[in-house]
């Protein structure tokens, strides 16, 4: 393997005089390097490995039924467009300036499963409000009540005549 270097890395902080227990072991053979530079690398390569993970069990990745390689293709794409999507989305919202602290954080730390939740529940909220403005004017109730029959025909079980 030749020569390497080897870094230990622990969560917490070893308690004075106790024995420290290693959680991690990293090996680099970049040997010139800061010990804050192969952890910085380290820590991209983290966020990669996060990003497939998360375009494989989140976005279904791993998920295509093809069997042509321009269709795998295709398939890879639209998953890193609906991811690329929710970072735009993230972006976004964290441009706001009435998002509070607590929300601006939730937007800021989350990862791909969460913006997914994050961004249902705000078309969620905009779904509701626009239900709210249609239920004000006339108009706006014989629309609503239009979608709401196509939707119980469309769903109700079949007519059993006799």
């Amino acid at each position: 393997m030749g020569e390497v270097v080897l870094l230990f890395s622990k969560k917490d902080k070893p308690k004075s005089g106790a024995k420290a227990a290693v959680d991690k072991v990293l090996m680099s053979d970049a040997l010139g390097v800061s010990t804050a530079t192969l952890l910085a690398w380290y820590s991209l390569r983290w966020q990669i490995e996060l990003f497939f993970k998360e375009s494989k069990s989140v976005l279904g990745l791993a998920q295509y039924q093809v069997g042509k390689f321009v269709q795998v293709e295709g398939w890879v794409e639209l998953c890193w467009l609906a991811f690329g999507y929710l970072e735009w989305y993230r972006a976004r919202q964290l441009l706001r300036g009435d998002l509070d602290k607590e929300a601006r954080a939730d937007w800021q730390r989350a990862r791909t499963w969460r913006l997914c939740q994050l961004l249902r529940q705000k078309m969620e909220e905009e779904e509701v409000d626009r239900l709210y403005r249609w239920v004000g004017t006339h108009s706006g109730r014989r629309r609503l009540k239009r979608i709401l029959r196509t939707a119980y025909h469309s769903t109700s079980p079949p007519k059993i005549s006799a």
